[in-house]
């Protein structure tokens, strides 16, 4: 089976690049949240609740064709380049050092050409995730303004499609000491016969990209955090044993480092914590 092919999509993308340091930022269009539905805000020492009556937030067709530079019409997933789709993901409103801001996630599938059209995505092959990033103003009739987008932030996913978000766990946030946050997206996934959960771990850096290699937002990896095979086991199946997993997200500052230690918390008994360290060669954070 021949992978999708990845190459003209890296070359879309490096062609249409990331879109940074504006003096004049856009205006966005706002409405009401769709995709998943909710915008969603954490509490820690320098992040703050969004206010009880938020101001609406960009709606997902801006954030889709400001990322992508192509208009969907409205929709929330539809084709940009050599067969791939661009994907609404998850929408994210934060306060950060005083600071209002929303970030619109998606992904991009790869892109696909005669025959491969035909042929399911290889497992391996991972979606990539984009962001368009907005900052909150003074002016009540155009209150957001685009920041900035960047369409490589890291890959995630499998055959060729983002992990879905998981609304029945948490989004959580970590101020990090020197002004930067990290995102936790709580994500799920088909397996043969079970629902795969895992947590997205995103890095948002409170210094503006200067050097090609600076993401204003980044994808630091993918945490297996547990599983339920209750569509295979029990009734449907009475030789397969039910097994529903689930794991809490912690965070653990270390004196010294800038990053914190990830630890996952199982509620049974029978598993382990697994613990996750920063790695700054690689930027993602490994099992330890």
């Amino acid at each position: 089976m021949k992978k999708p092919a990845l190459m003209p999509l890296v070359v879309w993308l490096l062609l249409s690049g990331c879109s940074y340091g504006s003096d004049d930022p856009h205006p966005a269009a706002v409405g009401d949240q769709t995709g998943d539905g909710h915008t969603r805000a954490m509490t820690s020492d320098a992040v703050a609740a969004v206010d009880s009556a938020p101001v609406p937030v960009p709606r997902v067709d801006n954030v889709l064709s400001l990322i992508s530079d192509v208009d969907g019409d409205g929709t929330l997933s539809y084709a940009i380049a050599n067969g791939a789709t661009i994907n609404y993901w998850h929408g994210q409103q934060f306060v950060l050092q005083g600071k209002s801001y929303y970030t619109g996630f998606a992904w991009l599938s790869p892109a696909v050409f005669g025959e491969q059209e035909d042929e399911y995505p290889d497992p391996g092959q991972k979606a990539v995730l984009a962001q368009a990033t907005f900052v909150l103003g003074s002016d009540a009739q155009q209150p957001w303004h685009w920041e900035g987008s960047e369409l490589d932030i890291g890959q995630f996913g499998a055959h060729g499609q983002g992990s879905a978000v998981d609304s029945a766990r948490q989004v959580q946030t970590w101020a990090m000491h020197n002004g930067d946050l990290l995102l936790a997206v709580p994500t799920r996934y088909d397996t043969p016969g079970a629902t795969g959960r895992a947590v997205e771990i995103l890095h948002f850096s409170a210094t503006l990209p200067a050097q090609a290699d600076d993401r204003r937002w980044r994808h630091l990896g993918t945490l297996e955090a547990g599983s339920d095979n209750s569509a295979s086991c029990g009734e449907a199946n009475p030789r397969i044993a039910c097994r529903d997993v689930s794991a809490h997200l912690r965070f653990e500052q270390v004196s010294g480092q800038q990053f914190p230690l990830l630890w996952l918390d199982f509620a049974q008994a029978s598993e382990s914590s697994l613990r996750y360290r920063y790695e700054a060669p690689s930027r993602t954070y490994q099992p330890i």
